[in-house]
C-alpha cells in the first residue's frame, strides 16, 4: 500500500475519532448502530425477529470507518454476553468481527504506516485503555496490541517511541512484554525516551490500581494480577532512580510509591472476629481444623504478595539516597514512599501475627507500640489427630521482606528532620512512623523533633516516639513535658498520650500533667488526666489537682478526674470529701465514676 493510501487512511482515523461531535452536520453512525442494537425482542425463539436483529446490526456495523470502531465497541447496548443465548448468538460474532477489524487495522497501519498514521493509531489503543472489553472474555481488546506497542519503541522517530511508552502504560499490557522494553528504555534511552518510559511504567501502576479498585468494569482483574504487574514493575522503576532528569526521577518514585500502596491494599485485614482457643485452652479438634484452614489460607496470600515486597525492599537503598536529592520534591516524595512501604509492612505483619503460633509482630494500634504475642498454640500441627500429617510451620508467615530496607533508611530518614523544608522533615517523621520499636536508634535525633519551630514537626516527633515507645526517656521524657504547654492543642495531646504510654519511666513529668490537668480546655484536661492514669501510683502527688478536676464544667473531665481517683486507691483518701459532693452530680455517669473511686479508696485498693 501506498503512503498515500495510508495517509488517507490517517484521515479517515482522525475524522473517525472526532465522530462524536459529527452529528452536529450529520448522521452519526455510532449512534445509528446504537439505535440498532436496542431493537427489541418480544420474543427469542420468533427466527423473524431475530434476522430482522441481525440484518440491522450488520447494516450498520458496514456503514462503520475505522475511526468510529473504539466507540461502537463501548456502546452498552451490545447484548454478547446475553442470558438469553439466542440472542448472545447474534451479537457474539458480529462484535467479535468489529473487534477484530479494528485490532487488524491498527496494527497494519502500525506495521506500515507513515508517523502521522502511527500516532494516530498509538492514541487510538491508548484512548481504549481498558475500557474496551473483548469478546468471549474478561480483558480488555488493547492489551493484544501490547507487542505491537513495543515494536514501535524501537523506532527512529522520537514522537512515535514516546507515545507507544506511554501507552503501554494504559492498556493494562502483560508485563513480561511491556515492563521489561520500558525498563530497557529507561537504561538506553534518550532523556525523553526516559522521561516516556517511566512515565509508561508509573502508568501501568495506575492502572493496576483503576482496576483494583473496580473503576473499569470491564476488565476482571484478581490479586493475583495485580501483585505480577506490580512485581514486574518495580525493579524497572529502579532504573530511574538516579537519572539526572528530575521527571525519570519523579515517576519512578511515584510509581514506587503506588507499587507500596498496591501492597497495602492486597494485605487483607485478619478477620474483625475469630473462634480461635482463648489463651490457656487446648484447642478443639474442629479449631484446629479451622486455624490449619486459616494458616493455609494467609500462607497463600503471603505468597502471592511476598515477591512484591522484596521487589520493593530492594528499591529502598535508591530510595534513601534520593532522600538527600537537590530537588525538594524529590526528597519529599521519597519519604512518602517509604512510609507507604513502612504501612504495607505492618499490615503484612498484622495478617501474619493473626495466625496462631505464627509468632509476635509490632502492634501499631493504640498507646505505645509493643510486641504483640499471639495465640500460645505452638503450630497447627503441634496436637495432630490420626488423620493428620504433620506439618510444619511455612517459613512465608515470619519472612519480613521489607524490615533490611526500612532499617537501613531509618537514619537517612531521621537526618532529613535538618531539612529546611518543612514537608521533607514532616514526611521524614511520617515515614519513621510505622516501623514502631524498629526506629529506637534513631530515638535521640527524633527528639530533637520535639523543638522544632513547625508546629507540625514537634506533631509529629511526638507521635513517633509513641509508636517507639520508652527508649532514652531522660531525653525525651524533658522535652515531652514542655510541649504539655505548647500553643497548639494537637501537640499537647499527642505529648500527653506518649507520656501516658511510657507508664514510670514518666515521672518527671507529672508536674507539668498535673498542672494541665487543671487549665485549659477539656480535651486537654482530659488527656492530661489520663496521662497520669498512664504513669501509674507514681502520680499520687497530682492528687490534689485531681481533686481540683472535679469541679470542672464538663462533665467528662470530672468523670476522668473521679476514674483517676479510684485508681490511685488509699492514697487518694485526701478527695474523699469532695468525691461525697459529686455523690449526686447531674451526669449519671459521673455519680457511677465517683461511686466506684469511693469504693476503691476506703476499701485502700
Amino acid at each position: 500500500m501506498t503512503r498515500h493510501l495510508w495517509t488517507v487512511g490517517l484521515a479517515v482515523l482522525l475524522l473517525g475519532a472526532a465522530a462524536q461531535g459529527a452529528a452536529v452536520y450529520g448522521p452519526d453512525p455510532v449512534d445509528d448502530l446504537r439505535q440498532a442494537l436496542r431493537t427489541s425482542i418480544r420474543d427469542s425463539m420468533n427466527r423473524e425477529e431475530l434476522q430482522f436483529r441481525r440484518a440491522t446490526v450488520e447494516k450498520r456495523i458496514k456503514a462503520l470507518n475505522i475511526g468510529d470502531l473504539r466507540r461502537a465497541l463501548q456502546l452498552q447496548e451490545w447484548r454478547d454476553e446475553d442470558r438469553d443465548e439466542a440472542i448472545g448468538a447474534i451479537d457474539r460474532p458480529l462484535r467479535e468481527a468489529l473487534a477484530k477489524r479494528l485490532v487488524d487495522g491498527l496494527r497494519a497501519i502500525l506495521e506500515r504506516g507513515g508517523t502521522p498514521a502511527k500516532l494516530a493509531a498509538i492514541a487510538q489503543v491508548a484512548e481504549m485503555g481498558v475500557n474496551v472489553r473483548a469478546t468471549g472474555t474478561k480483558t480488555g481488546l488493547a492489551r493484544d496490541l501490547a507487542p505491537d506497542l513495543v515494536a514501535q519503541l524501537k523506532s527512529d522517530n522520537q514522537a512515535v517511541r514516546d507515545a507507544a511508552a506511554r501507552a503501554l502504560g494504559k492498556i493494562n499490557a502483560d508485563p513480561k512484554i511491556a515492563a521489561p522494553a520500558l525498563g530497557a528504555l529507561i537504561a538506553r534511552g534518550t532523556e525523553q525516551d526516559r522521561r516516556a518510559a517511566s512515565d509508561g511504567l508509573e502508568w501501568m501502576l495506575r492502572t493496576v490500581v483503576q482496576l483494583s479498585k473496580g473503576k473499569a468494569d470491564t476488565v476482571a482483574y484478581t490479586r493475583e494480577d495485580a501483585a505480577q504487574i506490580a512485581t514486574a514493575v518495580v525493579p524497572e522503576l529502579g532504573r530511574g532512580l538516579p537519572d539526572p532528569n528530575y521527571r525519570v526521577r519523579r515517576h519512578s518514585i511515584d510509581g514506587l510509591q503506588l507499587a507500596a500502596s498496591i501492597l497495602g491494599d492486597l494485605t487483607p485485614d485478619p478477620p474483625a472476629s475469630q473462634t480461635f482457643p482463648p489463651a490457656g485452652r487446648k484447642p478443639t479438634k474442629d479449631e484446629l481444623t479451622e486455624i490449619r484452614g486459616y494458616r493455609e489460607q494467609v500462607e497463600q496470600e503471603r505468597r502471592v504478595l511476598l515477591p512484591l515486597a522484596r521487589a520493593l525492599n530492594a528499591q529502598a537503598a535508591g530510595l534513601g539516597h534520593a532522600l538527600s536529592d537537590p530537588e525538594t520534591d524529590i526528597r519529599f516524595l521519597a519519604a512518602q514512599a517509604l512510609e507507604d512501604m513502612g504501612f504495607a509492612r505492618q499490615r503484612m505483619q498484622r495478617k501474619a501475627a493473626s495466625v496462631p503460633g505464627a509468632g509476635s509482630t509490632a502492634e501499631p494500634e493504640g498507646g505505645a507500640a509493643r510486641l504483640r504475642s499471639t495465640s500460645p498454640i505452638r503450630l497447627v500441627s503441634a496436637v495432630q489427630d490420626k488423620d493428620a500429617e504433620p506439618k510444619k510451620p511455612a517459613d512465608n508467615l515470619t519472612d519480613d521482606p521489607l524490615k533490611a530496607g526500612l532499617l537501613a533508611d531509618a537514619p537517612l530518614l531521621a537526618a532529613r528532620l535538618g531539612d529546611p523544608n518543612v514537608r521533607v522533615r514532616i514526611a521524614a517523621l511520617d515515614a519513621l512512623e510505622p516501623l514502631g520499636p524498629d526506629a529506637s536508634s534513631v530515638v535521640p535525633v527524633v527528639a530533637r523533633g520535639l523543638q522544632d519551630r513547625s508546629l507540625f514537626v514537634r506533631w509529629a516527633a511526638a507521635r513517633v516516639l509513641l509508636k517507639v515507645g520508652p527508649i532514652d526517656t531522660p531525653l525525651t521524657v524533658p522535652l515531652l513535658a514542655r510541649l504539655t504547654c505548647d500553643i497548639d492543642l494537637d501537640v499537647r495531646l499527642a505529648s500527653m498520650t506518649t507520656l501516658g504510654s511510657y507508664g514510670s519511666r514518666a515521672n518527671a513529668a507529672i508536674p507539668d500533667l498535673a498542672k494541665a490537668a487543671v487549665t485549659g480546655d477539656s480535651d486537654q484536661r482530659i488527656a492530661a488526666i489520663h496521662a497520669l492514669q498512664g504513669i501509674g501510683k507514681e502520680a499520687t502527688s497530682a492528687v490534689p489537682q485531681l481533686t481540683e478536676a472535679l469541679s470542672a464544667g464538663d462533665e467528662r473531665v470530672r468523670r476522668a478526674a473521679a476514674e483517676a481517683l479510684g485508681q490511685f486507691g488509699a492514697a487518694a483518701k485526701s478527695a474523699i470529701p469532695e468525691l461525697e459532693r459529686f455523690l449526686n452530680d447531674s451526669d449519671e455517669s459521673v455519680r457511677k465514676a465517683v461511686s466506684d473511686a469511693l469504693l476503691a479508696i476506703t476499701a485502700g485498693k
